[in-house]
């Protein structure tokens, strides 16, 4: 049946006027990008037939997409099978003639369906096959037909919030693997970087908590970073990072610096140092004592030092010409930087050289141009020669483990691949530089990023990053003048308003060590009386006095202020319950839970406190 006979069709005709209604336009925008349909001819096309039990099923490429006997009860069996109770939000990679998302939408009363569908066409042929009011109808039905990979983004950041899963319609995947690769990419590359995310949450959590506390005097004297908002707008950046090809952009710092705003990240700074450079603009974000070191013998006397709440106090130990903070994303430091009004949020990626392009836009950068940002490791390096990661791993050398030795691990041991660098050579990378590279190449498809140019061919090439040489930046004019007037006329907190606001952050702090304690009491408390509770369960004693007093309790841990920071601190936890897993012991199982989790909450609140009982000064 081709597209014209489909249009005419009765339940076309019906499905589309819903959709129509739902989705204003939406059937010109299909019938677009039918024209832009990329998916092979015999995997675009259905083949419609009558089911056994009288509703149509499907076949691609010959073979069944549904069951050839009653797809309808198939699909319900297979929705009761895959999907656990508590699921709320369901990724359908896959349409078909759409039993699969009807069977859930009506065992699961206001969860919320997203129909992943590469194909137009296929899209249009189960829209003639059958009537689908009530699923189309639906107003937790979200549809991505034909749509860009990174359009699935926003929706893998909504299910982050529900309890999700994915459904794959696998005949269909099985048939068109191709259709799918570039969305699985995508997902991969998604949930790569809450891995690391999470990693790094389960790692430095401690330690963002004892930095921020030690922060509370920088945190009363830093500006807010909103002050460069737009600044310096019609302005070109230049993000200078650590990676091997730093060197021959720093050879011709002198002549790049006078048509640039520069901003270098702290694993850069030893490469600027040994030349005697001062950036313009220094990025630190990092929480660890070692990260501080790329900064040894730095001077920032004319540098403005963009950092975070929880970066290693060492750091600034270092004194700037400016000193102005991010907002934190850690909510212990919104709690305190709420105390003296929140500083300004810059999109982190993971790593400091993206919150720099973060930063660089965000200051209203008219193009972005990335020197040493490799995201690989050309010629077999890891760094600029002579960066501390380099003497570091000289100084740890042996005659049993030379040098060699150190750099082989780096690349080898996250998962080596090699990868095309804008001059066409391949060059070895790994999955965690795969992550970031995956985050630029999401961020620059975004609105308001300028155009972005690395200068060197020998780094990695990312999709939506051109290639421009040397020559290209320097004949762009000079803006030496202007741009020294903008950074030396940056505001400045005086003394008075200094010294007021760290009052008000000892007050915050004070409130929030008793907020602690607080929730520390109430969650030890609980844990008594949920053991408690155990215990007469496994002997056969009733409990439900047991749930009245625990259910009044988790009402007053809901009413405590500092309950968030607790939860920051529980992830872990919270993150080892499998919301698929059925209560294996029923209630007893419960309990048990419930005791777990009071205990590490009690521990969190416990542990924060330590910090705040202990506060010392650094210097």
């Amino acid at each position: 049946m081709n597209i014209p006979e489909l249009k005419e069709s009765v339940p076309y005709r019906i499905n589309i006027d819903i959709l129509e209604k739902k989705y204003p336009g939406f059937e010109k925008a299909i019938t677009e990008a039918l024209e832009q349909e990329q998916t092979l001819a015999e995997l675009s096309h259905f083949t419609l037939e009558k089911s056994k039990g009288g509703d149509p099923t499907a076949l691609l490429a010959g073979k069944f997409i549904h069951s050839r006997f009653d797809p309808r009860k198939e699909a319900e069996r297979l929705i009761r099978k895959e999907i656990a109770p508590r699921i709320t939000a369901v990724l359908f990679e896959g349409f078909g003639l759409g039993y699969q998302v009807e069977a859930f939408l009506d065992l699961f009363d206001s969860a919320s369906a997203f129909i992943l569908e590469p194909s137009p066409r296929r899209f249009l042929t189960a829209l003639a096959a059958r009537p689908m009011e009530k699923m189309l109808s639906c107003e937790d039905l979200t549809l991505m037909v034909g749509a860009s990979p990174e359009a699935l983004v926003p929706v893998l950041n909504a299910l982050q919030s529900e309890k999700s899963t994915t459904i794959r319609l696998r005949p269909l995947y099985e048939a068109d693997p191709g259709g799918f690769a570039p969305y699985d990419e995508v997902i991969r590359a998604y949930y790569s970087r809450k891995e690391v995310n999470n990693a790094t949450i389960d790692r430095f959590a401690t330690t963002w908590i004892r930095n921020l506390i030690r922060n509370l005097d920088h945190l009363a004297e830093a500006g807010d970073v909103g002050v460069l908002k737009d600044r310096f707008r019609g302005m070109p950046a230049l993000i200078l990072a650590a990676g091997p090809t730093l060197d021959p952009v720093l050879d011709q710092y002198e002549e790049i610096s006078k048509r640039t705003l520069v901003i270098a990240v702290d694993t850069a700074c030893r490469a600027l140092t040994l030349r005697g450079i001062r950036p313009d603009i220094l990025v630190v974000v990092d929480p660890q004592y070692w990260n501080s070191r790329h900064l040894d013998r730095a001077d920032l006397t004319e540098t403005v030092l963009v950092s975070e709440s929880s970066t290693h106090p060492v750091i600034f130990r270092h004194k700037a010409e400016h000193l102005l903070f991010c907002g934190s994303v850690f909510p212990l430091g919104i709690v305190l930087e709420h105390a003296v009004g929140r500083n300004s949020r810059i999109t982190a990626g993971g790593s400091v050289a993206t919150t720099a392009f973060s930063l660089a836009s965000f200051m209203g950068a008219d193009a972005i141009y990335l020197a040493g940002l490799d995201l690989g490791y050309p010629g077999g390096q890891t760094h600029f020669n002579g960066s501390f990661f380099e003497q570091r791993g000289h100084s740890f050398s042996s005659r049993f483990s030379p040098f060699e030795h150190f750099t082989h691990r780096i690349i080898h041991e996250a998962g080596r691949r090699d990868i095309p660098s804008y001059d066409g050579e391949m060059i070895p990378s790994d999955s965690r530089l795969s992550v970031y590279r995956s985050w630029f190449t999401e961020q620059i498809s975004g609105p308001g990023i300028p155009p972005v140019f690395n200068l060197d061919g020998r780094s990695a090439a990312i999709e939506g990053i051109g290639r421009q040489v040397l020559a290209d930046l320097l004949n762009r004019p000079e803006i030496e003048s202007r741009k020294r007037e903008l950074l030396r006329s940056l505001p400045r907190l005086d003394a008075d308003t200094v010294e007021a606001r760290r009052r008000t952050l000892y007050k915050a702090e004070a409130r929030l060590a008793a907020e602690l304690e607080r929730l520390a009491e109430l969650s030890e408390g609980a844990q008594k009386i949920s053991e408690e509770a155990e215990r007469n369960f496994s002997s056969g004693k009733p409990t439900g006095h047991h749930s009245e007093i625990l259910s009044k309790i988790d009402e007053q841990l809901l009413s405590v202020s500092s309950r968030e920071v607790a939860s920051f601190l529980i992830q872990p936890y919270l993150r080892s319950f499998s919301i698929d897993a059925a209560d294996e012991d029923g209630e007893t199982n419960s309990f048990r839970k419930s005791t777990e989790l009071y205990r590490t909450i009690s521990g969190a609140a416990r542990s924060h406190l330590a910090f705040f009982t202990h506060r010392t000064q650094v210097y």
